[in-house]
């Protein structure tokens, strides 16, 4: 149990069902900022869910973004920092316009209390990023094998 555990913290993560684990973890991590922010905005300042909805999600990003590129996929850009940075734009931007559209659909049109919606919304979020970030790893990786 205790090498079980070393692996999943430490080691390097080159099997995709310790990246997904790794990935589930930071997500947890993310959505407790990004949750946090949201509550706190709605609750105390009275800002609008969707609104409140969009900073939480950028608050969460930034955290997921830290996990992903120092623990779950550490050295995955192979010497390609600015197709990384595309990468990364590109899966964040989407994640954002998917999640922001979930959040108007259930929270406006739907009358969903936006709790509920933002979980429904950040579990569509968090399997479009895994799915896209491990699809630009496997990219990135062959590109430097060429």
């Amino acid at each position: 149990m205790k090498h079980l555990a070393w692996r999943l913290l430490f080691e390097r993560a080159e099997h995709w069902i310790l990246q997904l684990i790794r990935s589930g973890m930071a997500s947890v991590s993310a959505a407790v900022g990004d949750y946090g922010l949201l509550i706190l905005l709605v609750e105390v300042f009275a800002v609008r869910p969707v609104r409140a909805s969009v900073f939480g999600f950028l608050f969460g990003l930034f955290i997921s973004y830290l996990f992903t590129t120092l623990w779950i996929f550490p050295g995955s850009d192979h010497g390609h920092h600015r197709l990384q940075l595309f990468f990364f734009v590109l899966t964040a931007g989407t994640a954002l316009v998917l999640h922001t559209g979930l959040m108007v659909l259930f929270v406006e049109e739907l009358d969903m209390y936006y709790v509920l919606a933002k979980a429904l919304s950040m579990l569509a979020a968090f399997m479009w990023n895994f799915s896209f970030r491990k699809l630009a790893h496997i990219y990135l990786t062959e590109k430097s094998r060429q």
